[in-house]
C-alpha cells in the first residue's frame, strides 16, 4: 500500500489478488458505484504527492505524469490528472467479485470464518 494513504492502485490491487490489470479494471467498470461508495476515488496528484511528502526520495516531471521514488526505494508513476486509489474496503470488495483469484477466495474464507483482522494482515503483507 502506499504509505500514509493506506490505499493501493490497481497494479497493486492485481498483484495483491494475482490476477491481471485487465481483470481488475473490468470490475471497476461493472461495479464503479459500489466501489466509490466504498472509497475508490481519483486522488489529485498535487493531493497525492502532499500525502507522500514525508516519504519522497525523489520527483521526476515526464510528459504527462510525474515519477515519485519513494525513501524504501519504490517507485510510482502519477498521471497528471491524479491517480485512482483504492482504499481497503474497496480491496475487500473486489475479493468478494473475483472468481478465478485464489487470493480472493482465500480472503472469501477467512471473512465467512469472521477472522477479518488477518485479512488486514494479508493485505499489509503484499503491499
Amino acid at each position: 500500500m502506499l504509505p500514509q494513504l493506506e490505499m493501493g492502485t490497481r497494479q497493486q490491487v492485481a498483484k495483491f489478488t494475482e490476477v491481471g490489470i485487465d481483470a481488475i479494471g473490468s470490475l471497476v467498470t461493472r461495479f464503479k458505484s459500489e466501489l466509490e461508495s466504498d472509497g475508490y476515488a481519483l486522488i489529485k496528484k498535487d493531493k497525492v504527492l502532499e500525502l507522500l511528502k514525508f516519504q519522497l526520495e525523489r520527483l521526476e516531471n515526464k510528459a504527462g505524469k510525474t515519477i515519485a521514488t519513494l525513501k524504501d526505494g519504490s517507485i510510482i508513476e502519477i498521471p497528471n490528472r491524479g491517480l485512482r486509489l483504492f482504499p481497503k474496503r474497496a480491496i475487500l470488495r473486489i475479493c468478494l467479485l473475483l472468481r478465478d483469484s485464489e487470493v480472493a477466495k482465500e480472503v472469501r474464507m477467512v471473512i465467512k470464518d469472521g477472522e477479518p483482522w488477518f485479512v488486514w494482515q494479508k493485505i499489509l503483507q503484499i503491499f
